[in-house]
């Protein structure tokens, strides 16, 4: 007949789980050794839900983009009030505070302002130099809004998303060289990339770049084929 288990008195003392360095198989150490596999189970599914996000270094080229721009306010000071709409390409969430923004020759940090860290897959994120001023400039914005203290010059520079490697190396994802001449210079609009082309169109932050209704009514009447008529032998 088994000998009886002695329960021991609870203490204050804080019971540590992991099941010691003893050769000892008693029933407290099997409940120790239970809890930890608690512990470990739940270890593991955090780490579980935090993989559903990208590894940063698993990052390519062309998997984060530069989308949309707005570097000249219409009226008023720009301080504060340019921002950068960043997309993600990817099938899978994207940690956008591991980033860089890169601007005026500097790696800006990134930090969340609004909303998760993480872009949602095919989804979008804005850049702000002064969230509060975006949020004052676009109320109705619903997102995942980051700040980063940077200016956006009127003539034009280069801008670049760039993410840091294990041996703190940064990796270019994507880059692009704005300039006025190609639009959006203080009359209202956005710089945006539509279909693969730079244009200046209505802000549209958060959301999908779209051709202006003229510009696609223009674009489809431009794919339609008039039928050339058939040339007639004169006898």
């Amino acid at each position: 007949t088994p000998a009886p288990v002695v329960q021991q008195p609870q203490t204050s003392a804080p019971v540590v789980y992991g099941g010691g360095g003893g050769g000892s198989s008693s029933s407290s150490n099997t409940n120790s050794n239970s809890a930890s596999n608690d512990n470990q189970q739940t270890s593991q599914n955090q780490n579980a839900t935090t993989s559903e996000s990208l590894n940063i270094s698993t990052f390519q080229t062309g998997d984060l983009v530069i989308n949309e721009i707005m570097y000249d306010l219409p009226k008023g000071s720009d301080e504060g009030r340019v921002w950068v709409e960043i997309y993600n390409n990817t099938d899978t969430p994207a940690d956008l505070s591991s980033f860089r923004f890169f601007e005026a020759d500097t790696n800006h940090k990134i930090k969340l302002a609004e909303g998760s860290m993480n872009v949602p897959a095919k989804g979008y994120a804005i850049i702000a130099s002064n969230p509060l001023k975006f949020k004052t400039d676009w109320p109705n914005f619903v997102g995942n809004v980051f700040d980063s203290s940077f200016s956006l010059s009127n003539d034009g520079e280069t801008l670049a998303i760039k993410s840091v490697q294990s041996d703190k190396t940064l990796k270019m994802i994507d880059q692009y060289a704005y300039r006025s001449s190609l639009g959006a210079a203080g009359d209202g609009k956005s710089l945006q990339k539509i279909n693969g082309v730079w244009m200046g169109a209505k802000p549209t932050p958060g959301g999908e770049n779209k051709l202006p209704l003229w510009q696609s009514a223009v674009k489809a009447e431009s794919k339609i084929k008039i039928p050339v008529p058939e040339k007639v032998a004169v006898v």
